[in-house]
């Protein structure tokens, strides 16, 4: 095909995505799985909000509040405090306040094992029927940072990758933050999926409000019924997504859930898009579609710890994901290369394209990743010094294997997944462990104290030392639904947990100039236009939904010809 057919066929291509394309760039989804297990997922839309700010000592207040009533602004003060900006409908009434309790149940136990300067965390939680947009009854929820960040090095910190917000806070006093640290959303049509209507009338139900009885247990209701599931166990789950335990490894140019995907059409074979790569970096001029893509974007900081075995090789090893991350961190295109149809084409005769196919396979393949604890000589660490911690916890196997790969995605939603890949959770043989939180599927017919008694009921005793506020220092006995293996995952990350205390080192901002990227080398942003155009280079990236500007966007690629 001549030149000027090369672009009558891009631009044929680009009309196609500009009328289909009107969805996030990095989404997915579960799908349901049999059993007594069953798992989560998303979809964005706000309800009325409710905004709840609390103290550590004081109980929640929920307060209703106009829908055009601006939205709370996080709370800074020098004593702990956690910020719930909590989106929930009027017209559920009291049930608000039973989210708004689970919230923070949720974000105590997390604070109870993690440092947080001060305690000082936000929390956005959006409780709404997912049916707004697009039904998704056996989905329960998704967590996400509100934003990630690069940064420049320091001692704890590596430039190389990606941040969650309130990690980054613990390293950096001042930053563009946004509102939350945390992007939480929860499935209303869940709960009443699993309502039985003439055994909520029989217990006094009266038509009006939530109905009880529904998919999601609190505390304080009777006992669980076995169709049930403790929603502080959900929020806690989706809460670890949101300060890092996430992934950004995906098939983003193979899944049907990508938006990518959409895009290309039917341009390549199916079998030559079957990559695993990180992020792309798109670029979209004038808001009317994804035009560009210059290359790859940082992984996030529990992509480091990654370890993969490739089946290729017939070597039982295990082998780092950590360089080629940083060989696709240098993969650069910029003019007509960038184009996404040049990107990929171009992606492909490169040497680096074949191992994203390899990882594909892999992936493709249950227990072939894991996250590698890389050995630290810290004494405050009880991982050295705890003899069933240290054998216990060398690595965590991650979920992969071919019905995660080929999962549904819903394409207008932003969650803790990757499109066709789930690995920042554990396959369900964690489920019966203290590291229950981020199986793959959430258990039934249990609360959370329970599953806790369960899982530590036949661990040896972990005791480390705790200081209270009168300076006295007392042994505990750790017994977190966080269990020990996703604590070491976020002390791996950079937090100070209770199990290896630390100090933050703080950022010279003034010496970073304030600049989140960090580092001018590693990045690869549009040069050839300057014009509006807006990237998925910050943490929360949304795509614009379609529009008629097609004129400014066709333009460039007809001068290209």
């Amino acid at each position: 095909m001549g030149q000027v057919g090369v672009c009558c066929l891009q631009i044929v291509i680009l009309l196609q995505a500009l009328l289909l394309f009107s969805c996030n760039a990095e989404l997915s989804r579960h799908t349901p799985l049999s059993g007594h297990l069953v798992p989560r997922d998303p979809t964005t839309s706000l309800a009325d909000p409710v905004a709840a700010t609390t103290t550590a000592e004081e109980s929640p207040t929920i307060t209703p509040t106009n829908t055009h009533a601006p939205q709370p602004s996080p709370t800074h003060i020098t004593e702990p405090s956690i910020s719930i900006v909590l989106n929930c409908k009027e017209e559920y009434g009291t049930f608000c306040d039973k989210v708004g309790n689970a919230t923070l149940d949720a974000i105590t136990e997390l604070l109870r094992v993690v440092d947080i300067d001060n305690g000082n965390i936000t929390v956005r939680v959006n409780y709404t029927s997912f049916c707004e947009q697009k039904c998704l009854n056996d989905t329960y929820g998704w967590g996400a940072p509100g934003s990630q960040f690069a940064m420049p090095a320091t001692d704890g910190i590596d430039q190389d990758y990606l941040y969650p917000q309130i990690l980054a806070k613990q390293y950096r006093k001042t930053g563009n933050w946004v509102a939350q640290d945390v992007d939480i959303e929860i499935n209303h049509d869940a709960y009443m999926n699993a309502v039985d209507y003439d055994a909520a009338e029989l217990v006094g139900w009266n038509g009006a409000g939530v109905p009880p009885g529904g998919k999601f247990w609190f505390k304080g209701d009777s006992p669980i019924h076995d169709y049930q599931v403790d929603l502080t166990y959900i929020i806690l789950h989706e809460l670890l997504h949101g300060v890092g335990v996430i992934s950004s490894w995906g098939a983003y140019f193979y899944a049907a859930s990508s938006s990518l995907r959409t895009v290309i059409g039917d341009v390549f074979d199916e079998e030559e898009l079957r990559l695993i790569t990180p992020n792309p970096s798109w670029e979209l001029l004038y808001g009317a579609g994804p035009v560009f893509i210059t290359g790859f974007q940082r992984n996030m900081i529990f992509d480091k710890y990654l370890d993969v075995k490739f089946t290729s090789t017939n070597q039982g090893d295990l082998i780092t994901m950590k360089d080629y991350n940083l060989q696709l961190l240098n993969f650069c295109v910029q003019d007509n290369d960038a184009f996404i149809i040049n990107f990929v084409r171009k992606f492909l005769n490169e040497s680096m394209s074949r191992q994203s196919a390899e990882l594909f396979n892999t992936f493709s393949i249950a227990n072939t990743v894991s996250f590698n604890f890389r050995l630290t000589s810290t004494n405050s660490s009880l991982f050295n010094t705890n003899t069933y911690l240290n054998q216990t916890y060398q690595r965590l196997t991650l979920l992969t294997g071919d019905s995660v790969m080929n999962s549904y995605s819903h394409p207008n939603s932003r969650n803790n997944n990757r499109p066709g890949l789930t690995i920042s959770h554990l396959p369900d043989e964690y489920a019966s462990t203290p590291d229950f939180i981020m199986a793959e599927t959430f258990q039934l017919g249990v609360t959370l104290d329970q599953m806790v008694n369960t899982a530590y009921n036949d661990t040896p005793p972990i005791t480390y030392l705790d200081t209270l506020e009168n300076g006295t220092v007392v042994f505990r006995n750790y017994r977190s639904p966080i269990g020990p293996g996703i604590l070491r995952m976020l002390d791996s990350m950079g937090y100070s947990t209770v199990l290896r205390r630390m100090n933050y080192t703080m950022i010279d901002t003034d010496a970073s100039n304030q600049d989140d990227d960090g580092r001018e080398d590693k990045t690869c942003n549009l040069k050839s236009y300057k014009g509006q155009h807006l990237s998925n280079n910050s943490a929360v990236s949304k795509l614009p939904s379609r529009n008629f500007v097609m004129l400014f966007v066709l333009l460039p690629l007809l001068l290209f010809c």
